[in-house]
């Protein structure tokens, strides 16, 4: 029965005893009665192995959960057809390592501006360096320099004439923190912060 679970296909004899060498298995399994070796090799009992609820997760939401019900409302706007794209047109974009970042950085912001904290769509989303592009130095890509926003908001981050600015913050009505944000990618960007009007 051991024979194909433990790929024991040469056969060899499941022992009670044994010497434990890892330090890890010994302080987590080393009191149980259910642990096992093959040719010196100590399996450690599933029964044995313990684990906790994810914290702060409520239990009763997950994938099945009425969309229309407020109370198991999960706050998160990540789009599998936007995660779809993005994968099957990674060569679209200007490397492999860029196209993988900007999607690790709309999963990770659950397909919301990080600006505005609205849900993101392909027709109204670009991916903004941080910290842009200096002389002939190769652009930076990494996880780190990335941050997905919603069409305004880039467009904001990099407007210099006064009356555009106006037009972008009258369409996107920024609250006092959003415009703090905003600024700080505008001061990474080379540009002056806007005041709120």
């Amino acid at each position: 029965m051991l024979n194909g679970a433990n790929h024991n296909s040469k056969g060899f004899s499941v022992e009670k005893s044994g010497e434990i060498r890892s330090t890890f298995i010994l302080k987590n399994y080393g009191k149980s009665q259910q642990m096992r070796w093959i040719t010196d090799r100590p399996i450690i009992p599933i029964a044995y192995v313990q684990h906790e609820y994810p914290k702060y997760k409520r239990r009763c939401v997950n994938k099945y959960t009425p969309k229309n019900n407020q109370e198991y409302s999960v706050p998160d706007s990540t789009n599998f057809e936007i995660i779809r794209y993005l994968i099957e047109n990674a060569y679209k974009w200007q490397s492999i390592e860029f196209a993988d970042n900007m999607l690790s950085r709309y999963i990770a912001q659950k397909g919301k501006c990080a600006v505005t904290g609205k849900p993101l769509y392909l027709h109204n989303m670009e991916c903004h360096h941080i910290k842009p592009r200096q002389g002939g130095m190769a652009e930076n890509n990494s996880y780190q320099n990335l941050v997905i926003l919603c069409t305004e908001a880039h467009r904001l981050i990099t407007a210099t004439q006064s009356e555009t600015i106006e037009q972008y913050l009258k369409m996107l009505d920024l609250n006092e923190k959003q415009l703090t944000k905003l600024n700080k990618f505008r001061q990474h960007a080379g540009f002056e912060p806007i005041e709120k009007i």
